[in-house]
């Protein structure tokens, strides 16, 4: 990879697991995937590249080394289903002169995960924090250095993310087993794995849990929590390759286990979730 000044940034990025059933390649959640990608480019354009005049992005304005992202987007869908299963990465880049242009990475699918650990690393959040793109290296330098997936706190002590994932809390009170949190920190990515889950939430509202009331099996709040108080919770890390994923270690120290019926039902759900790149 070029490092020199003149070298192309990356300024906005997305990337999916894609699977083949039937012939036919599929996404979890792609349409969101593609407005995320959207709004990743438009924010970049507006703050890194041409677009200095604050005025609305239009997916149809060609980018001066190449096609224009609505262009670029269904070429792309083309590549990505007749490559098949996958891990490819939709990719935006920015110039010395501020010329922007895409890219796509086919990527083979890598080894699949079922837990994880996560390491603990302190710092201020990164420039462009809520786009996803313009800190994949250095975020894949903090996971190298940690040798498991970074746990980006703030300093104040506050959860942001994982390195490549979101964070879904349960507490371990047995009395209250479908009360989630999603880690809600406002300088994040917006994760499309977490909105599939809350989506999830929303489409399975009530069940009975006894004779006398009605109340919602799911429900996934919000949390602002420190990472001395995670360690007290059943941690999700989520994204887009590997789905869910429990934490089975933070800092090296055990983290309570999953509650499998939960974790079946929440990864069904995902499943549920695919759609056709084509169609």
């Amino acid at each position: 990879m070029d490092t020199s000044a003149d070298a192309p940034r990356l300024v906005a990025a997305d990337s999916f697991r894609v699977r083949v059933s039937g012939g036919r390649a599929e996404v979890r959640g792609l349409a969101l995937h593609l407005e995320r990608f959207r709004w990743a480019v438009a924010d970049a354009a507006r703050r890194d590249g041409l677009r200095h005049d604050g005025g609305p992005f239009d997916s149809t304005w060609p980018c001066t080394a190449g096609p224009s992202l609505d262009v670029f987007l269904d070429e792309a869908r083309a590549e990505i289903a007749a490559y098949g299963e996958g891990f490819p990465r939709l990719e935006c880049w920015l110039a010395a002169d501020g010329t922007l242009s895409f890219g796509l990475s086919l990527r083979p699918l890598p080894k699949l995960l079922d837990t994880l650990a996560l390491g603990t690393e302190v710092s201020d959040p990164a420039t462009a924090a809520r786009r996803k793109g313009p800190n994949i290296s250095r975020y894949a330098a903090l996971n190298a250095q940690h040798g498991c997936e970074a746990l980006l706190v703030d300093p104040g002590g506050r959860v942001r993310e994982g390195a490549t994932t979101s964070l879904i809390l349960w507490p371990t009170d047995d009395a209250h087993p479908g009360t989630g949190f999603v880690v809600a920190h406002t300088e994040r990515v917006a994760s499309v794995t977490e909105r599939l889950l809350r989506r999830e939430v929303l489409r399975e509202p009530t069940a009975p849990l006894d004779t006398t009331y009605d109340v919602p099996r799911w429900s996934l709040g919000e949390s602002h929590i420190t990472v001395d108080a995670l360690r007290n919770h059943e941690v999700w890390a989520v994204n887009a390759l590997h789905g869910i994923r429990p934490v089975s270690h933070l800092d090296d120290i055990p983290l309570p286990g999953a509650n499998p019926e939960r974790l079946e039902h929440f990864r069904a759900a995902l499943d549920s979730s695919r759609e056709p790149l084509l169609g």
